[in-house]
C-alpha cells in the first residue's frame, strides 16, 4: 500500500477542528472535520456549497462533488492505491504508481500518456509529455529546485545566497538573462522584498510592521497602502483601506475602501444578511451591495448608474441588468450548466453532449452549430448552420496540427519540442513556390528569433543579451532598432531601417511624448489628471485640446465638442460643436436606432435603422441633402451580407463559395462573374462587367500584381506585411514611408514626399502634414476608435459627420454650416461619390484612403472595396476568427469593422452593439474553437503580430468605441472561466460586456 505524502494527506497543522477556516482573499471557507479532514469549500458572501470531498471506510479522499452535485471519483485499487480519476461525465484518466507510490503515468481518455520519474528522496526528476518530450529538474542538497532543463536544450537555474538579514534567490535562463529576488528583515521589524530586473532596474515592496506596504515601481511610479480587517474575519481576510499612487511627475491618485456587514446572529460570521463595499477613488464613491434574501448584488457607479445581478440558490446569475437597458436572463441544466441566454424576445439554447461537451448553440434565429469531439474533449468538428463544416486535428500535447476550412485542404502546424509553432504549412499551390511554409526559430529561453517567409525572406529578432527586451530585428531593407532608458527600462527610441526615429517620453509609466525625426517630423504630447485620464493633447507643443470626463470616467468634452450621455446607461445621447449638434436614439438593447445632425435647426444627416434578432441592421432610412433613401439587407445562414435593395429595388447580390469567397452577383460596379480562387484563398481572376481583371501573389500571400483594362499595377510589401510601393499602370511610383512602430506616416509619389502623419496610438491619426511638414489637418478624438470627430483645417472646425461604421459622410463647418465634402459609398466601402476628394484622409469605415490606389489601411492591412477582401493574409492567422485569411470582417460589412486589420484584435461594431449570438454562429470560428486554437501554445503570435513594435507606447485617448466593443467569442471564454472559478461577480460582468452592457459604463 502507498504511504506517498502525495495521495494521503496529513491533517493541516495550526487549523481548530471543527472549525470554518477563510482564505486570506476572503472569497471561502474552508470547513474540516474533528479530525482535520477537509469537508468542504464554502462560498463565504453566498453561503453555498462550492465543493464537497468524500472519503472511504479508510479515511482516503474518494469524490469531489461541485455545487450542481457533479461528482470526480478517485477508483482505487484493493491496496488502496489510486487508479483512474473518473469525471462527473464519465471521462477516465488512468494513473499508475512506482513502488514507493508516488505518480508514474498518467494517460487521459484518448489514450494519451504522461510519465513522472523520482529521486530516491520522492523528488520529481523527469517530466516525459504525450510527444516523449523530457523536462528534467535538479535539486541541492536541502531538496531545493536549482533548474530545470527543458527538451530543446534551454534550461532555468535558481542559486540561493544567505544575507546577514535575510536571503537573496537569483533565476538565470538559459541564455544568461538573470533575475534576483531578495528578501531582507529589518531591524525596525519589517520586511523588505527587492526584484532585480535584468535591465539593471528593480522594484522594491516595504512591508511594515504597522500593517503598511510601499512599492516603488521602476519607473518612479510609487503605492503606499494599508490593511484593515474584515468585519466578519478580521486579518485573517484583509481587505485594503487605503493606497496612493504617485507618478514621478508628482501626479498622485487616492483610494480608500470599507466594508460593512449585517449578521442575522452576531456570533456567527455566517449569517450574513448584507454586505457592502465602497470604494471611493479621488473622492469619487463606488459600491457594491449583496442582499442575502433577495439574492441580488447591485453596483452602483459614482455618476449614481445602476447595475444589478440576482442569483439562485445556489450563488449562479439568472439575472443580470445594466441601468435601464434589457435584462440578460440566464437559466442553468441540472448539472449546473447554462443552457439558456435571454434579453427580452432574443433567446440562445446551449446544449451538450454525454460527456459534458457543448454540442450545440442555437441563436435568437433558430440557426445551430454543432460540435464533436474526441476522447480528450478537443473539438474535432465544428458544423456551421449553412452545414459547412471545420475539422480539428491535433498532437499528442493538444497542439492543434491542422485546421480544415470548409471545401478547402487542411492548413497544418509543426511544432518544436516545448511546444511552440516551428512551422505553417499552408495548403499546397499549383506551381509551388520554393517553399510554401512560413518556419519559426527559437533560443534557449523560447524567445522567437528568426522567421523565414516562403519566399526565403527572413525576419532576425536580437535580445539584449542582459534582458529579455528586443533590441533588433535585422530585416532584408535594414534594421529596427530599439533603446531603453536604463533607469526606468520603458521603451525610449525606436529606429526604422531608413533612419527615421521615434522617440518617447513619460511620467513613470504614463506616455506623455512621442517625437517623430527623420524624413517625417512632429511630436505629440499629453497631460494627465490625478486619476490618470488624459486632460490634454497638444500636436507639436500648441493646438492643445483638453479632455474631461464624468464620474465614471466617461468622455463628456474632448476639445470644443460637449456629448451628452444618458443617466441610467452612459449611452451618448448626442453631442455639440459649435452649431453643430446630432442625437442618438436606442433601443432597450442599447442598439442605435436612429441618429441626426444638424446645424442649428437645420437638417444635415440623418438616419433610422430596424434591427434583426442578432441586433444587426435589417434596413436603413437614410437623408441628406434633402433626399431620403431607404436600404434594406439580407443574410445567410451564415451571417454574411446576400442582398441590398435600394428604394426596394434590387442593388446588389452576392454569392459565396465553401470558404467565403465572392463567387456570383452583382454590385454597384457591376455583374460578378468569372471568379478563381486558389487552396489558399488567394483571388486569382474575376470579371466586373467592366472587362477580366486578374492577379498575382507573393509566395507570402502578398498582391503582387492586379491587371485590368487599363494595365497592370504592381505592389510591394515589407517582411512585416506594411504595402511599401505600389505602381499604377499609368507609370507613377507611389511609396509608404512606416515608422519604427509600424505606422503608415508618410507618402510619397515619384520621390517627393506629398502627405505625412502624427499618431496618438497606433491608430489615431492626430495630424495630417504637407510634403513641407507643416500641419494641414488637426484631428481630435472622442467616442470612436479609429475616426475623428472634428477636424481643424485653416483655422476653421469641421464636424465629421459619420454612418454607423465611421465612414465619413458630410465634412460640415460648424461655424457657417457649409458642407465642404459629401462621400458616399456603397456596402463594401466603394466610393461612389466624393465632392472634394483629399480634404481629409479618412474613408470606408475610418480608415486610411488613398485616393491614387483606390485602398484603405486599417492598422495592420490594407484593404480593397473592389473585391471586399483584403489584400494580404491575417498576420495571426486563425486566431483572427476568420476561415478564410482574406476575409474582411465576415463579409458583413453593414455591421462590422476591423480598424485594426486584425480581426481577433478589433472587430466591432459602431453605432449599436450587434448581439453576441451574430459571433457564435455563422461564419466564424466560435468560441469554443477559438479556445482551443489560444491553448495551442503558439506563442510566437504574440510577437508576430507585434513585430516591429515591442511594446505599443500610446493607449488611446478617451473611451473605447461606444457603445461596445465587438468582443471575439466572448461567451465562451465567460462560461469556461465561471465553470473553472464559480464566480458569479465575474460571470456577470462578462455576460454583461458580452451583450454590450458594460461598454455603456
Amino acid at each position: 500500500m502507498s504511504n506517498s505524502p502525495r495521495l494521503h494527506g496529513e491533517r493541516p497543522r495550526g487549523i481548530p477542528l471543527s472549525l470554518p477556516t477563510k482564505t486570506r482573499d476572503g472569497r471561502e471557507f474552508y470547513v474540516f472535520s474533528s479530525r482535520g479532514k477537509h469537508l468542504r469549500t464554502v462560498d463565504a458572501l453566498l453561503n453555498v456549497r462550492l465543493y464537497e470531498f468524500g472519503y472511504d471506510a479508510a479515511g482516503r479522499l474518494s469524490t469531489v462533488t461541485d455545487r450542481d452535485n457533479n461528482s470526480t471519483t478517485i477508483e482505487r485499487d484493493a491496496d488502496g492505491d489510486v487508479i483512474a480519476i473518473v469525471s462527473p461525465h464519465g471521462q477516465r484518466s488512468t494513473v499508475t504508481l512506482d513502488a514507493n507510490g508516488y505518480l508514474q503515468t498518467l494517460t487521459n481518455p484518448n489514450n494519451e500518456t504522461t510519465t513522472f520519474a523520482y529521486s530516491a528522496k520522492g523528488l520529481l526528476e523527469r517530466v516525459t509529455d504525450a510527444r516523449t518530450n523530457q523536462t528534467t529538474f535538479g535539486y541541492d542538497a536541502q531538496g531545493r529546485l536549482i533548474q530545470k532543463a527543458d527538451p530543446a536544450g534551454g534550461s532555468d537555474g535558481l542559486a540561493r545566497a544567505e544575507l546577514t538579514n535575510g536571503y537573496q534567490v537569483t533565476h538565470t535562463t538559459g541564455e544568461g538573462v538573470a533575475t534576483g529576488y531578495k528578501v531582507e528583515f529589518l531591524s525596525t521589524g519589517d520586511r523588505r522584498m527587492t526584484t532585480l530586473l535584468p535591465d539593471g532596474t528593480a522594484q522594491t515592496t516595504l512591508n511594515k510592521i504597522d500593517g503598511t506596504t510601499q512599492v516603488t515601481q521602476p519607473d518612479g511610479i510609487t503605492q503606499a497602502s494599508a490593511d484593515a480587517g474584515d468585519p466578519r474575519f478580521g486579518m485573517q481576510s484583509p481587505i485594503t483601506k487605503s493606497e496612493t499612487i504617485t507618478t514621478p511627475g508628482g501626479l498622485t491618485a487616492n483610494l480608500t475602501s470599507g466594508r460593512t456587514v449585517t449578521l442575522a446572529n452576531a456570533a456567527d460570521p455566517s449569517s450574513l444578511t448584507n454586505q457592502t463595499d465602497t470604494v471611493v477613488v479621488n473622492g469619487r464613491t463606488i459600491t457594491r451591495s449583496y442582499n442575502v434574501a433577495t439574492r441580488t448584488i447591485t453596483d452602483t457607479t459614482p455618476q449614481g448608474r445602476v447595475s444589478r445581478t440576482v442569483l439562485d440558490g445556489e450563488g449562479r446569475p439568472i439575472q443580470v441588468q445594466t441601468g435601464n437597458l434589457t435584462a440578460t436572463q440566464l437559466s442553468y441544466d441540472t448539472q449546473g450548466r447554462i443552457n439558456g441566454m435571454a434579453r427580452g424576445t432574443r433567446t440562445n439554447t446551449l446544449a451538450y453532449d454525454t460527456a459534458g461537451n457543448l454540442a450545440s448553440l442555437t441563436d435568437p434565429l433558430s440557426r445551430t452549430v454543432t460540435f464533436a469531439y474526441d476522447a480528450a474533449g478537443r473539438v474535432t468538428t465544428q458544423t456551421l448552420p449553412d452545414t459547412r463544416a471545420i475539422s480539428f486535428s491535433y498532437d499528442a500535447n493538444s497542439n492543434v496540427s491542422s485546421i480544415t476550412p470548409p471545401a478547402r485542404p487542411a492548413h497544418q502546424f509543426d511544432y518544436t519540442t516545448t511546444n511552440l509553432q516551428s512551422a505553417y504549412l499552408p495548403p499546397p499551390l499549383t506551381p509551388n513556390p520554393l517553399t510554401p511554409n512560413t518556419l519559426y526559430e527559437y533560443d534557449r529561453d523560447q524567445r522567437l528569433t528568426r522567421i523565414t517567409r516562403p519566399d526565403g525572406q527572413q525576419v532576425n529578432l536580437d535580445y539584449h543579451p542582459l534582458t529579455h527586451q528586443l533590441a533588433k530585428l535585422r530585416l532584408p531593407s535594414g534594421q529596427l532598432t530599439y533603446v531603453y532608458d536604463v533607469g526606468t527600462g520603458n521603451l525610449q527610441q525606436a529606429i526604422a531601417p531608413d533612419g527615421g526615429t521615434v522617440s518617447y517620453g513619460y511620467d513613470g509609466t504614463l506616455p506623455e511624448s512621442e517625437t517623430w525625426s527623420g524624413g517625417i517630423a512632429g511630436s505629440v504630447e499629453r497631460s494627465y489628471d490625478t486619476s490618470f485620464r488624459v486632460a490634454t493633447q497638444s500636436v507639436n507643443g500648441s493646438n492643445s485640446v483638453l479632455f474631461s470626463y464624468d464620474n465614471d470616467d466617461l468622455l463628456t468634452n474632448a476639445g470644443a465638442m460637449t456629448f451628452g450621455r444618458d443617466a441610467t446607461n452612459g449611452l451618448i445621447t448626442g453631442s455639440t460643436l459649435g452649431s453643430v449638434s446630432d442625437t442618438l436614439g436606442y433601443n432597450t438593447f442599447g442598439e442605435a436606432t436612429s441618429y441626426s445632425a444638424t446645424f442649428i435647426s437645420a437638417p444635415l444627416y440623418a438616419v433610422t435603422y430596424t434591427r434583426d434578432d442578432l441586433g444587426r441592421i435589417a434596413s436603413k432610412t437614410e437623408t441628406i441633402d434633402g433626399v431620403t433613401t431607404t436600404f434594406a439587407y439580407g443574410y445567410d445562414q451564415a451571417g454574411r451580407l446576400t442582398d441590398v435593395t435600394t428604394n426596394a429595388t434590387p442593388t446588389a447580390h452576392y454569392d459565396y463559395d465553401g470558404n467565403s469567397n465572392r463567387i456570383g452577383g452583382f454590385t454597384s460596379q457591376g455583374t460578378i462573374t468569372g471568379a478563381q480562387y486558389d487552396n489558399q484563398d488567394r483571388l486569382l481572376a474575376f470579371n466586373l462587367g467592366l472587362g477580366a481583371l486578374s492577379y498575382s501573389y507573393s509566395p507570402n500571400g502578398e498582391l503582387q500584381s492586379k491587371t485590368d483594362t487599363t494595365g497592370t499595377t504592381t505592389y510591394q510589401y515589407d517582411v512585416l506585411g506594411n504595402l511599401k510601393q505600389v505602381v499604377p499602370s499609368d507609370g507613377r511610383v507611389i511609396e509608404y514611408v512606416i515608422d519604427g512602430t509600424n505606422r503608415r506616416i508618410g507618402k510619397k509619389v515619384n520621390g517627393t514626399l506629398v502627405q505625412g502623419f502624427l499618431y496618438d496610438g497606433q491608430l489615431r491619426v492626430v495630424a495630417e502634414l504637407d510634403g513641407s511638414g507643416n500641419v494641414v489637418n488637426r484631428f481630435v478624438y472622442g467616442t470612436k476608435v479609429n475616426v475623428p470627430e472634428y477636424m481643424v483645417h485653416g483655422g476653421v472646425t469641421y464636424r465629421i459627420v459619420t454612418d454607423q461604421l465611421g465612414s465619413p459622410r458630410l465634412i460640415v463647418n460648424t461655424a457657417t454650416g457649409v458642407v465642404a465634402q459629401r462621400v458616399d459609398y456603397d456596402e463594401f466601402g466603394n466610393v461612389l461619390v466624393d465632392t472634394a476628394a483629399g480634404f481629409q484622409p479618412f474613408g470606408f469605415a475610418g480608415g486610411l484612403y488613398d485616393s491614387d490606389t483606390k485602398l484603405v489601411r486599417f492598422g495592420a492591412r490594407d484593404y480593397d472595396a473592389q473585391t471586399g477582401r483584403w489584400t494580404a493574409k491575417d498576420l495571426i492567422g486563425f486566431r483572427g476568427r476568420g476561415l478564410n485569411l482574406y476575409g474582411y470582417v465576415l463579409n458583413d460589412a453593414v455591421n462590422a469593422i476591423d480598424p485594426g486589420g486584425r480581426v481577433a484584435d478589433s472587430l466591432a461594431v459602431t453605432l449599436g452593439n450587434i448581439s453576441l449570438e451574430n459571433v457564435l454562429v455563422g461564419t466564424a470560428l466560435t468560441g469554443t474553437a477559438i479556445t482551443i486554437l489560444n491553448q495551442a501554445k503558439d506563442h510566437n503570435d504574440d510577437l508576430i503580430e507585434t513585430v516591429g513594435v515591442p511594446e505599443e507606447p500610446f493607449p488611446q485617448v478617451g473611451p473605447p468605441e461606444e457603445p461596445g466593443e465587438f468582443l471575439r467569442a466572448c461567451l465562451g471564454i465567460a462560461l469556461q472561466k465561471f465553470q473553472a472559478k464559480h464566480n458569479p461577480f465575474r460571470l456577470a460582468l462578462d455576460i454583461a460586456t458580452c451583450f454590450g452592457l458594460a461598454g455603456s459604463h
